[in-house]
């Protein structure tokens, strides 16, 4: 009689979904990441991961935050809002640390499902007064009547994140 061996392989892989999302934030700031999920999902236990956290990861997963749980980091929140199948984690007091990836997951038997999340982190400078004005001039005047307005910035504001500026071309002051 020849001896038959069944061999059942089980592959304990990661499930990646989607297209990574930048989020911007500052520090000293707050950001919310966004994680919208598939119907299905609204029941099932949802984390943000930090670092590496696949299964196949050789080190233990960072998740600073889990829904249903106590969270590791006091600064990390998470609302998951099922009607609208997305949960949102809320990140208080930014920290040039919390920049990075991150990946929203979805914890399912045998794999999770992963989103990954990269947040970028700017500082922003201080103003000590409660309002002035960035300008932006040419080179060659130095903020006379061509300069123009360039953002309003007052304490506790951010610039906006989609302006782009070329030192060589341009002076940054700000004015009383």
């Amino acid at each position: 009689m020849v001896g038959c061996q069944l061999y059942i392989v089980v592959f304990f892989a990661s499930s990646y979904i989607g297209a990574i999302t930048a989020v911007t934030g500052y520090t000293g700031q707050s950001v919310q990441i966004r994680c919208p999920y598939e119907s299905g999902y609204e029941t099932h236990t949802k984390y943000l991961c930090r670092g590496p956290c696949s299964i196949l990861s050789l080190t233990s997963k960072d998740i600073p935050v889990q829904s249903g749980s106590v969270n590791k980091d006091e600064r990390f929140s998470l609302n998951d809002d099922t009607a609208a199948r997305v949960f949102t984690v809320t990140i208080t007091d930014l920290r040039s640390e919390d920049g990075g990836t991150y990946w929203c997951a979805i914890q399912r038997t045998l794999r999770d499902i992963y989103t990954e999340v990269e947040l970028l982190l700017f500082t922003l400078k201080d103003l000590s007064a409660s309002s002035h004005c960035l300008t932006v001039c040419p080179v060659d005047d130095v903020c006379g009547l061509d300069s123009y307005v360039f953002n309003s910035v007052s304490q506790n504001q951010t610039p906006e994140a989609d302006t782009e500026l070329d030192d060589e071309n341009i002076h940054i002051g700000t004015t009383d």
